[in-house]
């Protein structure tokens, strides 16, 4: 079965209610419209990039420093090309694709010359940042163990996945937008 359909309760769990994901490792967090209403359908997530932090890692060759110094060109690398998707929409007339954005496709129905750019602010579309490959970036970082057995990798852990987090967010406070 679809994924999706199997984890319709942890998707409810986990948000408060149920969006249909994207089958992907985009996701569409709560979004209410002006009237304060939760709105699911017709919103959608305008790209993804992944991180592999075990390039990254072997790249590092087992130097830590090294590893934050390139996780961080990494991000701001992924950074640009998120905001270069973005930027692309700036200015688009809904005439473009008038199924999408005429006739409501996209949960809205703007007229021909109305930007599109503005349906995806404010939190109503989002945009994705990801990573792959924790445990292996541990283990080319400090050596091949697992990670679940010590509680020192296990924090090294969570600060790799930490970073891109904050970065995230910081992104999102600047340009109104939901990473």
């Amino acid at each position: 079965m679809y994924p999706d359909i199997l984890n319709y309760d942890q998707v409810v769990k986990v948000t408060g209610s149920f969006k249909t994901p994207m089958g992907c490792r985009s996701f569409l967090g709560v979004w209410e419209n002006e009237n304060g209403e939760q709105v699911h359908d017709g919103r959608n997530n305008l790209g993804v990039i992944s991180l592999n932090l075990p390039r990254i890692a072997l790249e590092a060759k087992g130097d830590e420093a090294a590893f934050w110094a390139l996780l961080d060109e990494r991000l701001q690398l992924a950074r640009k090309a998120l905001m270069t998707r973005i930027a692309r929409l700036e200015g688009v007339k809904a005439r473009v694709a008038p199924i999408l954005y005429m006739e409501g496709a996209c949960g809205v129905r703007l007229k021909a010359d109305d930007d599109v750019s503005e349906i995806f602010k404010n939190g109503r579309a989002s945009i994705s940042l990801g990573y792959i490959g924790i445990h292996e970036t541990i283990n080319a970082l400090y050596g091949n163990q697992h990670m679940y057995d010590s509680e020192a990798l296990r924090e090294k852990g969570v600060a790799i996945v930490q970073r891109p987090a904050r970065r995230c967010r910081f992104v999102e406070g600047r340009n109104r937008l939901r990473l």
